[in-house]
């Protein structure tokens, strides 16, 4: 009899510490889990890595196309690095700043005539500052094209796309 006691508790012993040992390396993996994490969040704190969330709603083509910056006095050379249904990535010599209201005339490759697009500039990244004349990127949201230009628009975008496969998020 004291032998199948004994049995039975080195048997619930055996299975106790398998239990605490999984118990344990699970642990183990979540806290290096959360140690990765920590240090993800102590270099966004420290500057060493950016963090950001994708804001746009509608994807954008890669393609450089001409276009021309319209203002009162005068119509500027621009290139669109990339464009969407929405908005686009411009670089310019102008000197744009975030929330100023832009017209310009974009030349779409597969019509001869450009079309005109009202825009607001969201967010501008300067560079070559020591540079004659200095470059900006400035990322735009369209805000106003005649129904139109609009659809030359999109039918420009979804052909490239299909036709290229170049569009990204």
């Amino acid at each position: 009899m004291i032998a199948y006691i004994f049995i039975y508790l080195l048997a619930a012993s055996l299975l106790f510490c398998w239990i605490v040992t999984k118990a344990y390396k699970k642990i183990c993996e979540n806290s290096k889990k959360y140690d990765n994490l920590e240090k993800i969040l102590l270099d966004i704190r420290d500057g060493k890595k950016t963090f950001f969330r994708e804001k746009r709603r509608a994807i954008r083509l890669q393609r450089e196309m001409s276009a021309k910056l319209i203002n009162a006095y005068s119509e500027e050379n621009m290139k669109i690095l990339n464009i969407g249904y929405g908005g686009a990535l411009l670089r310019t010599s102008h000197n744009l700043k975030a929330g100023d209201a832009i017209k310009m005339k974009a030349y779409l490759p597969l019509f001869a005539q450009p079309i005109d697009i009202g825009a607001r500039v969201v967010r501008v990244n300067r560079f070559n500052a020591e540079a004659s004349p200095a470059m900006v990127d400035a990322g735009v949201e369209f805000k106003k094209m005649d129904s139109m230009d609009e659809q030359k628009l999109s039918e420009t975008i979804d052909v490239l796309i299909a036709k290229n496969n170049v569009a990204f998020n």
